[in-house]
């Protein structure tokens, strides 16, 4: 038996064990820096309207309370990009004219603590104008459907929206010549399979704690891809990816959906606009308007012979 052998069936103690079950471990929710801000965020009660304005004077007045921001104020910076996405830009980080999905981030409050971030969000009032909207697959693949984007900005080449459509890709492969192959067949079944929403239901919330400096940023994130993050930040806020610092503790949970940029474009975009660190910690609820797995509609046709083999 080799050394490596020698291992299995063994109980072996995980790394990070001890720390995990003894309460030590830190995660970003427990991350602190002196002098931060708590963020709340004040989100679309509808699927899609016009954004007409924001009524903040009321927040503003709640004692602690730094600033309410909207994506209007962020652009008078003209220090980074408004929007962001993996292989589309299509997430702005506050809703920019247009509100697309109810949930969705409007304007953002930055405050000495919590309470006063939570009390001063509530007394936002946005002026919102409903647009139609299309919520299910066939509305919003039918001619003349109301467009979630108008343009589409793909981020890598193999993406390619059609253009006046809500379709944002579409690709065929076929191999060989199915109709030719159906046709020799002797039984061909087929169904429509459909799958729900899903959420990935990790325990910790999606948190960000983001420090700006003349030269660059320092983020602790709950986040699976580090390196793809910083790279996309540094795009965004126009920096050498060298000083973009991603910092990433013990992670509580994520099965997928914590890659990628989420909220950490937003609470950098924050900290960078008031030059303070941020805290911005989400809610559950607030997760599951962040990150969802999409439903599915699959159509199988499947043609077999009588002796059992797949022909097509």
């Amino acid at each position: 038996m080799t050394q490596g052998q020698a291992w299995v069936g063994t109980p072996l103690a995980r790394l990070d064990g001890a720390e995990k079950v003894t309460g030590k471990a830190v995660y970003t929710v427990d991350v602190r820096v002196p002098g931060a801000l708590a963020v709340r965020l004040v989100r679309s009660p509808v699927p899609r309207a016009r954004l007409r304005g924001v009524r903040r004077s009321e927040a503003q007045a709640v004692p602690g309370v730094v600033a309410v921001l909207t994506a209007e104020d962020l652009r008078r910076l003209g220090r980074f990009e408004l929007r962001f996405g993996h292989q589309v830009k299509d997430q702005p980080v506050l809703a920019d004219g247009e509100v697309r999905y109810e949930g969705e981030p409007v304007a953002a409050v930055l405050a000495e603590d919590e309470w006063a971030a939570q009390e001063a969000a509530s007394r936002v009032e946005l002026d919102l104008e409903v647009l139609p909207a299309a919520d299910n697959l066939e509305a919003a693949l039918a001619p003349q459907a109301p467009l979630v984007h108008e343009t589409v900005q793909p981020v890598v080449p193999w993406v390619r929206p059609v253009p006046g459509t809500n379709v944002v890709h579409r690709t065929e492969l076929v191999r060989g010549e199915p109709e030719r192959a159906m046709a020799e067949a002797d039984l061909v079944v087929e169904d429509t399979f459909e799958f729900p929403m899903q959420y990935h239901l990790f325990l910790e919330p999606f948190a960000v704690v983001a420090v700006p400096s003349e030269r660059g940023l320092t983020v602790w994130t709950s986040a699976q891809h580090p390196f793809h993050l910083r790279a996309a930040l540094a795009e965004q806020f126009r920096m050498d990816p060298r000083d973009v610092r991603v910092i990433v503790p013990h992670v509580g949970g994520a099965y997928g959906g914590k890659g990628y940029p989420k909220v950490e474009p937003l609470a950098c975009a924050l900290a960078v606009a008031v030059g303070r660190p941020v805290r911005l910690v989400l809610s559950m609820p607030e997760c599951f308007r962040t990150i969802r797995s999409v439903n599915c509609r699959c159509t199988l046709r499947t043609g077999v012979r009588r002796d059992g083999v797949l022909v097509a």
